[in-house]
């Protein structure tokens, strides 16, 4: 993939049994004379196969831009923009599309399709680039991304001419898909634009370096040559192609847009003036260097290291940047429109203004609330403000959402998460910020459940969030008001049938805040979650109410024995949210040594180090990825709306976090490396520190936080412990922070 030199490559390879082999190298000299640092533990393809849904491909940090090819869903073209890790092509992109193929063209939409499955084809890649080839596909594809765009250089290697196809309208089952193409020629320059839409709009200019010894479109199954426009949609396959030599090297550059095609335009002309594919991997490497630094770890095994850096990465990949290069985004819709193509109005366009460096969109909010975001409020604090700027204006513009895609108000999934990510901010200590704004928001969309009786199951407890920050705003009687809503869920608890219950016998689902409240495979009127069952939801609210939670299971020794069997048991699904802060109430509930021994257990099978597989459920957006990082790094963001912590073992001797602050960093250690050793002491700089937790606010401030591990019985934070809220004082059984990294 790289040009020869003398320098030595870092390359591993994954090769499975049989006929499917897997060619994995992750080359990433680019005439680099470099140090071995995180960027080359990476592997883009960790999770391609499996249920992690994965799409490796060529993208900068948060880049708008993700190019690639796609197997899943029942489409296997390539394209120009992916999200990453969620369950299906409604909560994907995958356009503007591109097929590649040799010999004669035909417009049938097998000739569309990658010519064999993933695992019989040979990939090498890296944080920098991609590359694609296999004696099936007769072809060779790299691929390499700059934020709105990129370079694709192709060449047929079967002695047939080669074909760069952009089709729209239907050609696979799962993917809805309309759109329009054109074809033209200005000055010896081809050049294509496509206005495509499977879930958004997306618009794309490609240009070429050198001419077709053919061109033209079809549609309907008839071909036309020459320059045209097509327009596709479901009932109609259409698109353009362009036909090279057998032999020749083609490139073509392209510049992506959600805003319209001036913006495409506008991307390409300022992000790619030139042909080198070079270049654009050269400048993708350092900034994939410099964004991975944000955590640097020590020590560890190599698969540790490797898991670790992918992690990061993957973490790092969303929210991606909305806007075009000359500051232009496209507003939020008014409303979700169920069907493609129906006829609209498109939302005006807004210019991007200072002190705003960046537009974002697409926040799986259900999903990252819990950990990838308050990761980046960690590390990424101005990335964070930019963020939350664009979920507060989307707000203004349509209330604020559940699970923004781009423009569209997409109301998939329950709850009121964009809250949580709103207050996460101010509990991380993001400035800049309205936060007053946010909170009037919030108050707004959460009308209903104010009015409400109860609050249950899948709003959440957008209540706590909004708690949260009125806390933190000195707005006491709002905090109070909405954390009391927050406690509602307490009355609920049936002793008797030791689940949570919907207090009216056969009400209707509809009636109440959540879709899935009623446990229907039981029809027993057990309060569920979402994505979860009843089991699940018994645990849900020790996320703001761990003392509450313990009380209402008897105490806090029979609720840590339930929480034992649970933990170990097959209705605990630690490969999706509802689990993910499971193992660490064992933790506040004074028994840290649960929570040592379920993470030993869960950790291999989350994540195991065993390419393109390695990863049991969906990534959603960089949220698995995210609760790997923050576990191995000895903090687990347990409330982040609330700003808690849980510590925990760290996996690494040293591990030292960019806070992005301009001050120290937050360097932690662990001394002792038994797998089966327990916490036996924690220290923030040099002082004891007797509390399993820590607040936001006081690690962004940086320091040294020293883990002492030991095998044999440990005393440490052996009594339940519960960090403050934000609107009341420590209590003294919790003690005060004054023990924290101030």
């Amino acid at each position: 993939m790289h040009p020869q030199t003398t320098s030595t490559c870092h390359s591993r390879k994954r090769t499975s049994t049989g006929r499917n082999a897997v060619l994995l190298s992750l080359l990433s000299c680019a005439a680099l004379s470099l140090a071995s640092d995180m960027a080359d533990d990476v592997d883009i393809f960790h999770g391609a196969l499996g249920k992690a849904d994965f799409f490796p491909t060529a993208v900068r940090p948060f880049g708008l831009s993700s190019i690639g090819p796609n197997w899943r869903f029942g489409v296997t073209t390539y394209s120009c923009t992916h999200i990453q890790g969620t369950g299906g092509s409604k909560w994907n992109y995958l356009a503007p599309t591109f097929a590649l193929s040799t010999g004669a063209f035909s417009p049938d939409a097998s000739g569309l399709k990658l010519p064999a499955r993933f695992e019989t084809l040979q990939y090498e890649g890296a944080v920098d680039g991609l590359r694609v080839g296999a004696k099936s596909l007769g072809y060779t594809a790299e691929i390499v991304a700059t934020l709105r765009g990129g370079l694709v250089a192709v060449k047929a290697t079967d002695g047939k001419p080669l074909n760069i196809v952009f089709p729209v309208g239907y050609y696979a089952p799962h993917l809805k898909n309309i759109g329009t193409c054109s074809l033209s020629e200005s000055k010896g320059v081809w050049s294509v634009e496509v206005m495509q839409e499977t879930t958004v709009p997306v618009y794309g200019r490609f240009e070429f370096n050198v001419a077709p010894q053919a061109a033209g479109s079809f549609s309907k199954g008839k071909i036309a040559q020459g320059p045209a426009s097509v327009s596709g949609d479901e009932e109609n396959l259409a698109g353009l192609f362009l036909t090279f030599p057998a032999g020749v090297e083609v490139r073509f550059r392209l510049g992506v847009s959600f805003t319209d095609l001036n913006g495409a335009r506008c991307n390409l002309a300022t992000e790619i003036p030139h042909w080198s594919a070079e270049k654009i991997r050269e400048d993708s490497r350092k900034e994939w260097q410099q964004q991975l630094k944000r955590i640097r770890v020590t020590g560890g095994t190599g698969s540790q290291r490797r898991l670790f850096a992918t992690a990061l990465y993957q973490a790092c990949l969303a929210p991606h940047v909305y806007e075009d290069a000359d500051g232009r985004y496209r507003a939020f819709e008014k409303k979700a429109f169920k069907a493609i193509g129906k006829a609209r109005q498109r939302p005006e366009v807004y210019l991007l203004k200072a002190p705003r460096h960046h537009q974002y969109a697409t926040f799986s909010g259900w999903d990252t609330f819990r950990t990838q975001m308050p990761l980046l409020a960690l590390i990424e604090p101005q990335r964070y403000a930019d963020m939350c700027a664009a979920l507060i204006e989307m707000g203004q513009q349509v209330g604020l959402p559940r699970w923004p895609l781009a423009n569209k108000p997409v109301t998939t999934m329950v709850g009121n998460p964009i809250e949580h990510i709103l207050a996460t901010g101010r509990s991380h200590q993001v400035g800049g910020v309205d936060y007053l704004a946010a909170l009037s928001l919030m108050q707004k969309s959460m009308e209903n459940q104010g009015s409400s009786e109860f609050c249950l199951a899948d709003d959440y407890n957008g209540t706590a969030a909004l708690a949260a920050l009125a806390g933190y705003l000195g707005k006491q009687d709002v905090a109070e008001k909405w954390w009391i809503k927050t406690l509602g869920y307490r009355p609920f608890y049936d002793p008797a049938k030791a689940y949570f219950v919907h207090s009216k016998q056969g009400q209707s689902v509809a009636e109440s805040l959540s879709a899935n409240n009623v446990d229907k495979r039981n029809n027993d009127n057990s309060i569920t979650s979402m994505e979860g069952n009843r089991d699940t939801y018994v645990w849900y609210n020790a996320i703001w109410d761990p003392d509450g939670t313990a009380q209402l299971l008897g105490g806090y020794e029979p609720a840590l024995a339930r929480l034992k069997t649970y933990v170990v048991s097959d209705l605990a699904d630690f490969s999706n949210e509802n689990d993910l802060h499971v193992p660490f109430i064992a933790t506040l509930w004074g028994d840290p040594g649960l929570t040592r021994t379920t993470l030993q257990n869960i950790l291999p099978t989350m994540f195991q180090d065993a390419s393109p597989q390695g990863r049991p459920g969906n990534d959603d957006c960089g949220t698995m990825s995210a609760w790997l990082l923050l576990v191995q790094s000895g903090l687990y963001s347990y409330n982040p709306a609330c700003g808690w912590y849980v510590l925990t073992a760290p996996a690494f001797p040293k591990v030292e976090i960019d806070l992005g602050r301009g001050g120290k960093p937050l360097v932690i250690t662990a001394a002792g490396d038994s797998e089966k050793a327990l916490i036996q002491q924690v220290a923030s700089n040099g002082v004891p520190r007797p509390e399993p937790w820590l607040l936001a606010s006081d690690l962004c401030q940086g320091g040294q936080l020293d883990f002492k591990l030991g095998t044999g019985h440990s005393n440490w934070a052996n009594k339940p412990s519960t960090p403050p809220l934000p609107f009341r004082s420590a209590s003294p059984r919790n003690g005060s922070p004054s023990g924290s990294l101030r």
